[in-house]
């Protein structure tokens, strides 16, 4: 059985959370400029049931339309029994972006868009040393046609 966890308590809860990724998407041999995102939130912590607040911004700088954009909140667990360990991940929430395609040179932006926190287990299990949880958000997008990517 599970603790009530009071965020409140929580060292690091009211931490905003600012996520920067840069990617140029390449075809062949031919590199054209940066797909740029910036993601901020106002705090790190959050509640099941809870909608967390995304501001977001895109700028497309590659020759590529950019088809879709997603925020994933991610659940990681790891599981640690007779010296083994074994780790699952899930999908538990997203965010994305599809009814406009993103024009080559063009800028989007999100604000207010919601990713809604589900019932999910808290990442402190209160003295459980057998399973880790964790969760992560993880930023993505699709560029159009057939493209690789350099870091």
């Amino acid at each position: 059985m599970n603790a009530i966890l009071d965020l409140n308590k929580e060292r690091g809860a009211d931490t905003p959370i600012k996520i920067h990724k840069e990617k140029t998407v390449c075809c062949c041999c031919c590199a054209s400029g940066p797909i740029v995102f910036n993601l901020d939130i106002p705090r790190s912590g959050f509640v099941p049931g809870e909608g967390v607040d995304i501001a977001a911004k895109i700028q497309n700088g590659s020759k590529r339309t950019v088809k879709s954009v997603k925020v994933t909140l991610q659940q990681n667990v790891v599981f640690k029994a007779g010296g083994q360990t074994k780790e699952d991940s899930h999908e538990m929430a997203k965010a994305e972006k599809v009814d406009n395609p993103l024009e080559p040179g063009d800028t989007d932006e999100w604000n207010a868009k919601l990713l809604q926190i589900p019932a999910v287990p808290p990442t402190n299990l209160g003295g459980c040393k057998l399973i880790d949880v964790h969760y992560e958000l993880k930023v993505s997008w699709t560029p159009h046609g057939l493209f690789f990517t350099v870091l």
